[in-house]
């Protein structure tokens, strides 16, 4: 979801600009000391639209099972069920109204919504589909990513998370598979 970061006061104006220039223009860019001052430029950067994502809580209902159709190779298509829940969207409000009121009190700005905008459907990440828990009632997976009840069958990525964490998940998904490749090396050694 979008919203607009409005007005910036004058002081901050520049600092945005130049962070701006460095960050999303980069090395393209000749650095100047006075380029957020040049003529015009603190008016184009004196609102800025940010964008919260957030990740779903944990639903059953929310699901990837095997589907009726098939591929060319005539294996079984994933079907995801994905439902954005009344839960979601009260931790959306929640955090916008917690964003915007400690812009306002820092006096950085204050957050103007954008009507008209939607949930963007590929901001979102379909954990858990293999959930990590050590009860196999609860989970697929144990704590080592090992598949319950099979010795030699092991997951590591994010669709052992029992909860959707922070945006984006692939360091967490890397120190999983870390973790495992440890796990692994000490079973092996004997």
């Amino acid at each position: 979801m979008s919203i607009t970061l409005a007005p910036l006061p004058r002081e901050l104006r520049w600092p945005m600009a130049e962070a701006v220039r460095t960050r999303v223009l980069g090395a393209r860019a000749r650095p100047r000391a006075d380029w957020g001052r040049r003529s015009g430029n603190a008016r184009r950067f004196a609102a800025f639209e940010l964008m919260l994502n957030l990740e779903q809580a944990p639903d059953p209902d929310n699901r990837v099972t095997l589907g009726t159709g098939r591929d060319a190779l005539g294996l079984p298509r994933a079907h995801v069920v994905w439902r954005w829940r009344e839960r979601d969207q009260r931790s959306l409000d929640q955090a916008r109204r917690i964003l915007a009121r400690d812009l306002e009190e820092a006096g950085v700005g204050r957050i103007v919504p954008i009507s008209g905008t939607t949930l963007d459907p590929n901001a979102h990440h379909h954990l858990g589909a293999t959930r990590m828990h050590r009860d196999p009632r609860q989970g697929v997976v144990d704590e080592h990513g090992r598949v319950h009840a099979t010795a030699n069958l092991f997951v590591a990525g994010s669709s052992v998370f029992p909860t959707g964490g922070c945006a984006n998940p692939t360091l967490t998904i890397v120190a999983l598979a870390l973790r495992l490749a440890d796990h692994l090396e000490r079973v092996l050694a004997g």
